[in-house]
């Protein structure tokens, strides 16, 4: 009788943990439905979406760094948050996402998707899901343009951020030319769980390499299997990478990605459409604060992450979505060189995405 009953335990418990991983993963769904409502609620009361990042008004208070998820707390019932966190800003001098202060500390159920229990350790609210910027490498803020000169920062009149999301710009629905249902607009990641991990999921390994086109096509050219300790079983990077500046050891490999929901930075709220869901995320320096580099999608989903499309749904998105074998290095203009999931992240780069 006791080996009877073993066995249908051991028979059942799969079938168990496959439905509860199913309810998590609806749920991580229906979350990033509500982000959708969101991001349309915003767009219907101001004109445009969210920019990536922006000061706080009125204008002139803090850094270009304040999130898009920030922005749209007052859109997902997080109105009283919103007001304190800006009142706090008003009266404290040098306030920025960065600082350390009660206010933006916590949980919104919202932001965090049930498979990934690793937001639970960190004190500032943490988020799961993140904005996309497309297939863009380079540099991903206005404030410090490559040296080339190639993709020129706003101050110069124009920024081909390949996104709907850039630092301090907010733009309509007038510019997604590609339709709202060939735009993705935000996807997930695994919150970076320790200081010392080295996982694929929710780590972030620095690589060098050039922000043109002439360095093996500048991150992409670096970030790839090559970075893994095993190809076939994508769980962790190699350990014998080093990092260029072990004093910012912590900064890389720890508490960024999804560490806080309100830092406007790539690292910490955004994804790129360069490499498939589930593959690495490198930065081509010591800190990834402020580089320029791949952060790739990730989930504890099987096979593949959840996706947020413009026009408000959500669909499973596979580890196996043509990428074009990721060797396009960067482009400012057109249609992605990263296949469907590339063209997922250009609002405006001419492609057709069957759904």
């Amino acid at each position: 009788m006791i080996a009877i009953i073993g066995l249908l335990i051991a028979l059942l418990l799969p079938a168990v943990q496959a439905a509860r991983e199913s309810a998590r993963r609806m749920q991580c769904s229906n979350n990033l439905k509500q982000l959708g409502i969101a991001l349309h609620n915003h767009h219907d009361s101001q004109q445009n979406f969210p920019a990536a990042g922006s000061q706080l008004c009125p204008k002139g208070t803090g850094a270009n760094w304040w999130s898009c998820h920030f922005k749209l707390l007052p859109y997902f019932e997080q109105q009283s948050l919103y007001e304190n966190i800006t009142g706090v800003v008003a009266t404290i001098p040098g306030f920025e996402p960065w600082r350390q202060h009660d206010s933006v500390a916590g949980r919104i159920n919202t932001l965090l998707c049930p498979s990934d229990n690793n937001g639970k350790a960190l004190r500032y609210i943490p988020t799961n899901y993140m904005i996309s910027w497309g297939d863009h490498m380079w540099d991903q803020f206005v404030s410090s343009t490559p040296a080339n000169k190639l993709v020129p920062n706003a101050t110069q009149g124009r920024n081909p951020m390949r996104s709907m999301f850039v630092i301090n710009q907010w733009r309509d629905f007038y510019y997604m030319t590609d339709g709202t249902s060939n735009t993705i607009a935000m996807s997930e990641t695994v919150i970076c769980p320790n200081a010392s991990s080295r996982l694929i999921k929710g780590g972030i390994v620095p690589v060098v390499a050039s922000p043109d086109n002439a360095n093996n096509g500048g991150p992409i050219g670096k970030c790839g299997l090559s970075v893994l300790a095993d190809p076939v079983n994508r769980a962790s990077y190699k350990s014998s990478l080093t990092f260029s500046n072990t004093s910012k050891t912590s900064e890389i490999a720890s508490q960024q990605r999804g560490g806080r929901f309100h830092d406007g930075r790539t690292v910490y709220t955004g994804f790129t459409t360069v490499l498939p869901p589930n593959s690495p995320s490198c930065t081509h320096a010591a800190s990834a604060e402020q580089s320029f580099g791949i952060y790739s999608a990730q989930s504890n989903h099987a096979n593949g992450v959840n996706g947020l499309r413009f026009d408000g749904s959500v669909q499973f998105i596979t580890e196996t979505i043509d990428f074009n074998g990721g060797t396009g290095g960067q482009v400012v203009a057109g249609k992605s060189p990263y296949g469907v999931w590339g063209a997922l992240g250009t609002p405006n780069g001419d492609e057709i995405i069957t759904p």
